[in-house]
């Protein structure tokens, strides 16, 4: 019609519509960015992944000063000094006081074309084993299939890249490789047994250097529960749970706020349960929003009553979803932002971090079946400021985080 066309005019002397082109002529070729290996030459589609176990140095050389030590050693280690491979790397990135040299400079020094002396850097890079931290877990659950952790504020759970510690999961291969299993106070101590996993260890070892499989994952600033997989099966198995709704249930505590509510949000009222149904969908790089063309989110939120004169309210969230910043952005939307979020909280000199804890996740284990439930304590930190602020857990704070089955009928499956 018309109007289409005058619409569509519209957008594109705006620049908002591509103009059709002229009967008979050939449609515009747009040609797409295409990345180069500086290291190997090749075409690159996932060009980080690439360049981080081909070229590191070229991605980023600061990290790379520091993970090159731990590379040279885990060469040498396994290959020898004398080897091809120890060789190769040597010239490569200029170990042992060597002068860095180019692929083809390489190939030309030791008799191999240039594709082979790429893919020889390419398989002793990758078969650098993870660091395992020697940093004692808090072990709240493990067995033959799953490993339950309560990861502390203020650290990863995975590193940058595997040649780097810090994080919490080189912490858990660190435990796995010694064969430590909790104790009476939840701290992993080694046993007199060693049960280390490596590439020769037993069936079903997570992966050649024994790193456990990541399940789910928890902001740097948060605390609580991680799960780890040992095995191939159980990850898979936890996964699918995952991405069922409902099959795993997680449930936090939260010091909050007062805040405005967003657009459509439901009364906060203390005492009884109430959703925070609202599609987030990203703001901008780092920060996430309500918005009505999000994705699917939904959250269960309880304010624990406490007395009037108290400063903040203790929050539980049980989210249905797992977007990213869920709890975070549900709570400010709902007038409840969180104590310290520096992104969608109000200030507080309190904490250092954010007021948000995974307290509790239960799941159907991979292997019996069985319903499993995990709790991790409150660090330090948030006990220390709910009560400066008044607050306590109530006594019966497990059967106020349960969801009455007539309200867990509305959450999406």
């Amino acid at each position: 019609s018309t109007s289409l066309s005058r619409a569509k005019l519209a957008r594109c002397a705006a620049g908002t519509a591509p103009v059709d082109p002229i009967p008979g002529d050939s449609p515009p070729v747009v040609d797409a960015p295409v990345r180069t290996c500086p290291g190997c030459g090749t075409s690159m589609k996932n060009w980080r992944r690439h360049m981080a176990r081909c070229c590191p140095d070229h991605l980023d050389m600061a990290s790379w000063r520091e993970d090159a030590p731990y590379v040279w050693e885990q060469t040498l280690q396994r290959y020898g000094e004398d080897s091809l491979h120890a060789r190769v790397m040597r010239m490569r990135f200029g170990f042992d006081g060597a002068e860095p040299a180019t692929f083809e400079e390489i190939a030309g020094e030791v008799g191999l074309k240039t594709y082979r002396v790429a893919e020889t850097v390419q398989a002793a890079l990758q078969a650098v084993p993870m660091r395992a931290d020697d940093v004692p877990v808090q072990v709240l659950f493990e067995d033959e299939s799953v490993l339950a952790v309560a990861k502390p504020p203020r650290i990863n759970v995975t590193p940058r890249n595997r040649n780097r510690g810090g994080a919490l999961l080189n912490r858990a291969l660190h435990h796995l490789r010694k064969g430590a299993f909790c104790d009476g106070d939840g701290i992993s101590t080694p046993t007199q047994e060693t049960h280390a996993r490596d590439a020769a260890g037993p069936a079903g070892a997570p992966g050649d250097d024994g790193a456990p499989y990541v399940v789910h994952r928890l902001d740097y600033n948060t605390s609580g529960v991680v799960l780890f997989a040992k095995t191939r099966s159980a990850a898979a198995h936890l996964a699918e749970q995952l991405r069922d709704s409902g099959k795993v249930t997680k449930c936090y505590l939260a010091l909050c706020g007062d805040g405005p509510a967003g657009p459509g949000a439901l009364p906060a009222a203390a005492g009884g349960w109430f959703e925070v149904d609202g599609p987030i969908g990203r703001e901008d790089r780092s920060r996430q929003m309500v918005r009505p063309d999000g994705k699917k989110a939904l959250t269960w939120c309880r304010v624990i009553p406490a007395a009037e004169d108290t400063l903040a309210r203790l929050l539980l969230a049980r989210p249905v979803t797992g977007r990213t910043h869920q709890i975070r952005v549900h709570a400010a939307h709902a007038g409840l932002p969180l104590l310290a979020d520096e992104v969608y909280g109000v200030e507080s000199s309190l904490l250092s971090r954010h007021a948000l804890h995974a307290w509790r996740v239960a799941f159907s284990h991979p292997a019996s079946g069985e319903r499993i439930q995990v709790s991790a304590p409150l660090p330090d930190d948030f006990s220390k400021a709910m009560d400066q602020l008044g607050l306590r857990l109530p006594a019966d704070i497990e059967r106020l985080a349960d969801i009455p089955p007539s309200q867990q009928a509305k959450s999406p499956s």
